[in-house]
């Protein structure tokens, strides 16, 4: 009996060390991935100088053509969108783009009511998973329940329940790489309506509420303060939605009289485009939250030549 136990043990143990070892290595291969979602590789990496940076969710990565800033308002913009990203998210994304890249002059936030609600699980939490040693991503990752210190401790326990595990296989031996299609982090999607809005319709014909959480609004009130005193100017923008969207959301006005505070209170731009007239051209749109690419690149034409009117990017 004791033969066998100490026989299983030995067996655990080297199928730990084994599971630990192919961890490690699927780590090494995500930290060369270029793909769409692991931008945390490109800004641990450093040498990004981009003057200004825009900030947000799905609806910056998509909305937001810094070809378009760029050549209108004169800057080297970078979109650091990526989807389902809330407040808390964004402020330590953009923490950890300043700690290797240069710190931007200007940043363009994208604004909606979705950012101001507090999430349990982290957007795209495979992509800091082979940094959790990093003391600043274990400051973002911490706030959600994605890792633990067991992770550090068996790595191989954080690859089970994502992709991430055979991208980074892939990527270490050779077998395949993941490129990015984004230009600057920005996406133009030429995809057609899709229905998912007609459903959400149906399931709400009373409209919906928002929850907000109060830990969104107080990050990102002392977000803008520091970064008004590191000398860097902030415009915050609410970027176009389909219209009949808009009329189903019963608690907006908590959100857009939040940003119209913050606007006032720290002299910085609010510009909303909730109500343009993009909005009711379903053309523009492959969602009710999100622009095709010829909606986009029309709405970031109308955006940057505003920012230029008022003088942001002088």
């Amino acid at each position: 009996m004791k033969t066998y136990i100490l026989k299983t043990l030995a067996l655990v143990l080297i199928l730990c060390l084994l599971m630990t070892i192919l961890a490690k290595i699927a780590d090494e291969g995500l930290k060369k991935t270029e793909k769409d979602g692991f931008s945390v590789n490109k800004y641990i990496n450093g040498g990004m100088e981009h003057n200004l940076l825009i900030l947000g969710n799905s609806r910056a990565w998509v909305h937001f053509s810094p070809m378009i800033l760029d050549s209108i308002l004169h800057v080297n913009s970078y979109n650091m969108g990526e989807d389902a990203m809330e407040t808390i998210n964004i402020i330590g994304l953009y923490n950890l783009y300043i700690a290797y890249n240069s710190k931007p002059k200007y940043i363009v936030l994208s604004v909606y009511e979705d950012i101001l609600q507090k999430q349990t699980s982290l957007p795209q939490a495979s992509s800091y998973a082979p940094y959790l040693y990093n003391p600043i991503v274990w400051e973002l990752v911490s706030k959600y329940n994605d890792f633990n210190e067991i992770h550090k401790i068996f790595p191989f326990i954080k690859h089970l329940r994502n992709e991430s595990f055979i991208i980074g296989l892939e990527e270490y031996f050779g077998i395949n790489h993941y490129l990015s299609s984004r230009y600057k982090g920005y996406e133009g999607r030429n995809i057609q309506w899709d229905g998912t809005f007609d459903k959400f319709k149906k399931d709400n014909p009373n409209g919906y509420y928002r929850e907000y959480t109060e830990e969104c609004f107080t990050a990102l009130d002392e977000f803008i303060k520091q970064q008004l005193a590191n000398g860097v100017n902030i415009a915050l923008v609410w970027s176009p939605q389909y219209y009949e969207l808009e009329e189903l959301l019963q608690n907006k006005d908590v959100a857009v009289d939040f940003y119209k505070n913050l606007s006032d209170k720290y002299n910085i731009p609010f510009l909303d485009y909730s109500s343009d007239s993009i909005c009711y051209n379903k053309d523009y749109f492959y969602n009710s939250q999100h622009m095709k690419k010829v909606g986009a690149e029309l709405f970031s034409t109308k955006l940057a030549t505003d920012l230029k009117n008022i003088g942001f990017a002088n």
